[in-house]
C-alpha cells in the first residue's frame, strides 16, 4: 500500500482514453497525426505537470476540479482518477480541464484490514498493494482507519460493481456525502434506484441534471449527493446528475483503455470501463490470448474509434499485477531508457514519471512485476520517492533456499539469531520458503539483505 507522495508515482488501474485522427505528432508512443485535441480517463501517477498513463500534461492554462471543486493541481493527489481534455497537437501535450470525480465519499463500514476490504456508502471496496493512501492516514493502511471515519474513495469499478480502489483519503469535517456508479433497477414512479447494494431514493432532489428524459434510467452512469438516510437506510439524494463516459463524438480517433472487462459477449465483443470494444482478425494480443478475455480481467486496449464511440482493438495487453516491492536507496538512474537499479535490481520505470527527477541515493519505493523478457527484473507499475530511508524491504518470489539464507530477484537474503518468523520457527519457514511470496524487513549488508524479520504474503 502506497502513502503520499507528490514526487514519483505510479499505478494505472482504470480507463485511458486518448482520441486524435490522422498526421504526425508523436503522444506516449501513439501515432497522433494532425489531431488538435483528446481526452483522457485515468489515474494520475506523477506530477510536475500531470501524468496519467506515462503521457505528460501540461497544467498552466487548465481549469481543474475535485468533484465539481475548483483546484490547483497541487490539491490533486496520486491515485486519483481524472479526465483530462487536453490539446495534443504540441509536443507536450496540453490540458485545457482536468477534472476528478471520485466514486465515494462517506463514512467506512465493515472494514477488514486482513482482508483487505470496507464498503462506503453500501460500496464494496478492495485495497490493493498498489492502492495510495493520504499521509493523515498513517503509514498502516487500513491499519489506521476505523469504522465511522468519513474517506473518499477513488478507484475502479468492475462488473459486480466492486470498486478497485486507487487512493483513499481520510476526510475530516465533512458531513455531506457523494457516491457516483451505474443506476439499476430504476423504478420512476417510486424514484428510486440501487447503486451497488446501495438504495438511492431522488424523490426529494431539488437538481436533477443532463438526463435526456429528465429522469434516470437503469444502466445510467449518475453522480448522487446528499447529507441524510431515510428510515430504511436508503440514500436520500438531493443533487443527481448524469455522467456520459463515451466516445461517441470521437469516430475516427486512436483510443486506448485500460481499466476491468465490464461486458463480456464474446472474444470479440465486449466492454472495458464501459466503452464497447470488437476485435477481428487483425487484432494482436500480448501476455494473453483471445481464451484469456473474459468478464472482470484487466486489459488495455489500443485501438481506433468507430461508428458509436465502439473501439476496434488492434493490440490487446493483459495487465498483470504488481506483488513485488522493494523499498531502498536507488543505486543508478539511465533516464535515457528508462530504468533504475534499486538494490542491485534492475527496475524498468518508463511512462510513470520523469527519471530526470530522480538521482542515486535516493530513497525509492517501487511496486510491480518480474519481466517475462527478462527475469530478475522488474517492470514498476508504482514507483514513490519517500523522504528518507529507513529499514529496506524486498518482496519476491524465493527462487533458492540455503538455511540461513535465501535468494529472491537475484539479492541473497542473510538470517541470523535475531531475525523474526512471525507465527512460525525459522526451521518451518525455510521448509516452506521456496517458491513462495516472501517479505523481508532489514538492513544492506554489503550486496546482501540481513533481514529483521522475513513473511509468507498472500
Amino acid at each position: 500500500m502506497m502513502t503520499d507522495a507528490k514526487k514519483f508515482f505510479g499505478t494505472l488501474l482504470t480507463v485511458l482514453l486518448v482520441a486524435c485522427g490522422g498526421g504526425g505528432t508523436q503522444v506516449a508512443g501513439i501515432d497522433r497525426g494532425g489531431f488538435q485535441g483528446g481526452v483522457a480517463v485515468g489515474v494520475v501517477t506523477g506530477f510536475g505537470s500531470v501524468f496519467v498513463n506515462g503521457v505528460r500534461y501540461t497544467t498552466d492554462s487548465a481549469l481543474i476540479t475535485v468533484d465539481d471543486v475548483v483546484v490547483t493541481e497541487s490539491d490533486l493527489d496520486l491515485g486519483q482518477v481524472v479526465t483530462v481534455d487536453a490539446d495534443l497537437s504540441a509536443p507536450a501535450a496540453a490540458a485545457n480541464t482536468v477534472t476528478a470525480d471520485s466514486i465515494a465519499i462517506g463514512p467506512v463500514a465493515d472494514l477488514d484490514p486482513v482482508a483487505g476490504t470496507l464498503t462506503v456508502l453500501g460500496q464494496s471496496v478492495a485495497v490493493s498493494n498498489t492502492t495510495y493512501f493520504s499521509d493523515n492516514s498513517g503509514t498502516a493502511g487500513l491499519d489506521g482507519l476505523a469504522d465511522g471515519d468519513i474517506l473518499r474513495i477513488s478507484g475502479l469499478v468492475d462488473a459486480d460493481d466492486q470498486v478497485s480502489a486507487t487512493r483513499i483519503d481520510l476526510l475530516a469535517g465533512v458531513t455531506r456525502y457523494e457516491v457516483q456508479g451505474v443506476a439499476r433497477n430504476v423504478d420512476a414512479g417510486q424514484q428510486q434506484f440501487m447503486i451497488g447494494p446501495l438504495l438511492v431514493d431522488y424523490s426529494s432532489a431539488s437538481v436533477i441534471d443532463g438526463f435526456p428524459g429528465g429522469q434516470p434510467a437503469t444502466g445510467d452512469l449518475v453522480r448522487v449527493e446528499g447529507d441524510q438516510f431515510g428510515p430504511g437506510g436508503e440514500f436520500l439524494a438531493d443533487e443527481l446528475a448524469l455522467r456520459t463516459p463515451d466516445l461517441s463524438d470521437d469516430e475516427d480517433h486512436e483510443a486506448e483503455i485500460e481499466g476491468f472487462i465490464t461486458v463480456f459477449n464474446s472474444p470479440t465483443d465486449f466492454a472495458v470501463g464501459g466503452i464497447p470494444v470488437v476485435t477481428d482478425a487483425n487484432t494482436e494480443f500480448e501476455n494473453g490470448g483471445v481464451a484469456d478475455l473474459g468478464l472482470n480481467v484487466r486489459v488495455e486496449v489500443e485501438g481506433r474509434v468507430g461508428a458509436n464511440g465502439v473501439v476496434l482493438a488492434e493490440e490487446v495487453e493483459f495487465e498483470q499485477d504488481g506483488e513485488l516491492r522493494i523499498e531502498a536507496t536507488v543505486d543508478a538512474v539511465n533516464a535515457a531508457a528508462g530504468t533504475l537499479v534499486v538494490l542491485g535490481i534492475t527496475v524498468q520505470a518508463d511512462g510513470l514519471t520523469d527519471l530526470d527527477d530522480i538521482n542515486p541515493g535516493d530513497c525509492a519505493e517501487v511496486r510491480g512485476f518480474e519481466s517475462t523478457q527478462a527475469p530478475g527484473e522488474v517492470i514498476a507499475n508504482g514507483l514513490e520517492r519517500e523522504d528518507s530511508c529507513g529499514t529496506t524491504l524486498l518482496r519476491g518470489f524465493v527462487q533458492a533456499v540455503a538455511d540461513p539464507e535465501l535468494t529472491m530477484l537475484g539479492v541473497t537474503v542473510l538470517t541470523d539469531g535475531s531475525t523474526d518468523f512471525p507465527g512460525g520457527s525459522a526451521a518451518a519457514f525455510f521448509a516452506a520458503a521456496p517458491g513462495r511470496l516472501v517479505e523481508a524487513r532489514g538492513a544492506v549488508v554489503g550486496p546482501n539483505l540481513l533481514a529483521e524479520q522475513l513473511e509468507f504474503k498472500n
